[in-house]
């Protein structure tokens, strides 16, 4: 038997910021073994992420006892000790720093792993130094070292963040979804060296997909509403029944929409199109069209640009002198059409979810609220609602959250935003987006810390939404993703962006 690392037992949790005073873990027992690396599972809002916060020493246990081995050996209650034995790469860590937008250049932000600080604090020593080039060449990021962080890409700062938790070599390390916003390369390349540092460090691992779970990771548990069972647990066969959006797991075979019409103007006109962020160049000569209808596919590795683009299109990124870009919005001047002016009109027609605007969004509204935002594209409440504007949100949340009973469902839209799971704030910003009935979604990466289950439900509204959903006429999407299971069927358009640059090869299926 190996040595006990972490003694959990009857433990339950209630989070500190919660409205509603009711435990979201019951009765946790878990002794956590050296060399005892485990897999967790569960749907969305199950308390897996809360689990490893818990595990990680952040949090304060309601009851029960909850202890982490000292460095003398002995099991002591102290969140302290749990910090310093363990390290954690959840979303949530990642979202810190999007949302703060701190000026911190790669290299230090790997070495605040050494004090599991957010910045850094003390002097490092070379030997310190040459252990994180050393880690970020494992990773293929040695060159993210010299960067500001707030120039990298949602891929490139998990990257950093991976080698952040191994450089202290903890002897737990806790990953969340650490392989969300991977390109294939970098995935491969993080879970060979998981196996390297697996001697060191015990590896409790989150995963959505059993297809995700490294190989020598061979026991299993899963969390079901707030409980910690062994085993894989049935919610694989559960998640195939759900439905989101009256729209079952089935996919459909949308067919490309036929040629656009000659006299409409493109959505999108991009002309020699160069994009600077930080004083970094990060888009080179773009120029290429997006016609109304059309939905594509904007692959490339980490740090191509791809994240970049969306925010130019959107508005939130400039083109540098010398080229142009026009967006032309078939819902302005009365439905007649017209190019955006302002960035009223831009917010008006062209809504984009990433994990920067989440992170971004930290106002104490409930959810409800927070979809109403999305009536000016704001960050934060500047007006009251009307009534028939809260009834279509609560149509467009009912939609998206349909598998949930109707007094759940009340509840749900209530509770602050702070307290919804991962998964269930994608949803809700899938609301926001659409509640102006834009002409453009703009998806960045829109699935992560999905569970399968809502993946797949996920897809299928959008493709519905493609089909053309009467509340939606003239919708037209860009679609970021890296895995091919995580693509619509209706994206009918794909541009490959290689280190700035722009190349577009027609169908998804032809790349």
């Amino acid at each position: 038997m190996g040595e006990l690392l972490i003694h959990c037992e009857h433990v339950s949790v209630t989070l500190p910021y919660a409205v509603k005073r009711e435990p979201v873990l019951h009765d946790i027992s878990w002794n956590i073994l050296r060399g005892e690396h485990c897999a967790l599972t569960g749907v969305n809002g199950s308390g897996k992420s809360t689990l490893l916060r818990l595990l990680a020493g952040e949090l304060w246990p309601d009851c029960g006892r909850l202890c982490w081995r000292d460095s003398d050996g002995i099991m002591n209650p102290s969140l302290l000790t749990g910090r310093a034995l363990t390290a954690l790469i959840s979303p949530s860590s990642q979202m810190r720093y999007q949302k703060h937008a701190w000026t911190i250049q790669g290299l230090d932000l790997v070495l605040t792993g050494l004090d599991g600080t957010p910045l850094l604090y003390t002097q490092s020593s070379q030997e310190q130094i040459r252990k994180a080039r050393s880690l970020a060449r494992s990773l293929d990021c040695e060159d993210l070292l010299y960067r500001d962080s707030s120039t990298l890409s949602q891929g490139q700062l998990r990257i950093l963040l991976l080698a952040r938790a191994l450089i202290a070599e903890p002897a737990v390390l806790l990953l969340d979804e650490c392989l969300e916003g991977l390109d294939s390369a970098h995935a491969k390349r993080f879970v060979a060296l998981l196996e390297q540092v697996a001697d060191q460090s015990t590896l409790i691992f989150v995963a959505h997909e059993e297809s995700t779970i490294p190989d020598f990771i061979l026991q299993r548990k899963y969390v079901e509403a707030g409980r910690l069972f062994s085993g894989q647990g049935s919610s694989g066969a559960e998640q195939k029944k759900r439905v989101f959006g009256g729209m079952t797991e089935s996919r459909l075979a949308i067919a490309s929409k036929g040629p656009h019409k000659e006299e409409e103007p493109p959505i999108f006109a991009l002309e020699h199109v160069n994009v600077f962020v930080a004083g970094e160049e990060i888009l080179h000569d773009l120029s290429f069209c997006v016609h109304e209808g059309e939905h594509w596919l904007v692959s490339g590795e980490n740090g191509s640009g791809k994240s970049t683009l969306l925010r130019l299109l959107a508005g939130d990124e400039f083109c540098a002198a010398g080229g142009t870009i026009k967006r032309w919005l078939p819902k302005l001047r009365a439905g007649k059409g017209g190019y955006a002016e302002s960035l009223e009109e831009l917010r008006s027609g062209i809504s984009l979810i990433s994990s920067k605007t989440l992170a971004e969004y930290d106002y104490p509204v409930n959810v409800l609220d927070l979809v109403c935002s999305g009536f000016e594209n704001s960050v934060g409440l500047y007006r009251s609602f009307s009534d028939e504007e809260r009834a279509w949100a609560r149509s467009l949340l009912r939609r998206f959250f349909r598998e949930y009973e109707r007094q759940t469902f009340e509840e749900l839209i209530r509770r602050p935003c702070s307290e919804l799971s991962t998964g269930q704030l994608q949803r809700a910003f899938l609301a926001r987006a659409l509640i102006c009935r834009p002409n453009v979604l703009l998806l960045d990466e829109p699935l992560t810390g999905l569970d399968q289950g809502m993946r797949n439900a996920y897809l299928a509204l959008l493709e519905s939404l493609a089909q053309g959903d009467t509340a939606f006429p003239h919708l037209t999407m860009l679609y970021v993703a890296h895995k091919a299971s995580d693509l619509p069927s209706c994206l009918n358009r794909h541009a490959v962006l290689e280190q700035g640059r722009l190349r577009v090869v027609g169908h998804p299926e032809d790349a």
